[in-house]
């Protein structure tokens, strides 16, 4: 397929390949995302269960945000939350 020169719109097939496209890149972005959640939260619950980290030190309550954060996320998407792609 040859791209249209700038300034006309896209033809209905053509709008239909470029919906496509986005989709599949917006869920290759989500399973990436979540992937790096996952492992954040991982790498947080191994300082937060160590011992490393004082009580009531900063560096703790930063892990256990990035903790709450990470489960916010995970729940989030099991919901269903962000999963929906724009179409025309």
């Amino acid at each position: 397929m040859r791209p249209l020169p700038l300034g006309d719109p896209p033809r209905p097939c053509e709008q239909e390949a470029i919906i496509e496209e986005e989709v599949q890149l917006e869920g290759n972005l989500a399973t990436s995302l979540t992937n790096q959640i996952n492992r954040m939260r991982r790498i947080a619950e191994d300082l937060l269960a160590n011992g490393e980290l004082p009580e009531g030190s900063r560096a703790r309550r930063d892990m256990q945000e990035i903790w709450e954060a990470g489960n916010y996320a995970r729940v989030y998407r099991r919901r269903g939350g962000g999963g929906g792609h724009a179409t025309q």
